[in-house]
């Protein structure tokens, strides 16, 4: 799919994980199996902000996305955020 069809297809999608499901897919095209994408309006130089306004999409095991959790400072808990598909 040429570039413009694919952001046509992006500007057209009904929801989020229709949208997520696209960006995987087209992100293997280019070697990437596994991705990790984070959003938050309210990033500051020590934080990610309120963990509430965090959004974190993946497509890892969500066992891999707990461990990230407990073990890692990058993503805290996002109240049901994370989608794996």
């Amino acid at each position: 799919m040429k570039m413009r069809d694919y952001l046509w297809a992006v500007t057209e999608a009904k929801s989020m994980e229709e949208i997520w499901e696209m960006h995987v897919e087209r992100m293997a095209g280019y070697g990437f199996d596994r991705l990790f994408y984070g959003y938050t309006q309210y990033l500051t130089p020590n934080s990610l902000g309120d963990p509430e306004d965090l959004v974190v999409l993946t497509n890892h095991d969500p066992e891999y996305g707990e461990h990230v959790h407990r073990f890692g400072p990058l993503f805290p808990r996002t109240n049901g955020a994370v989608v794996a598909p």
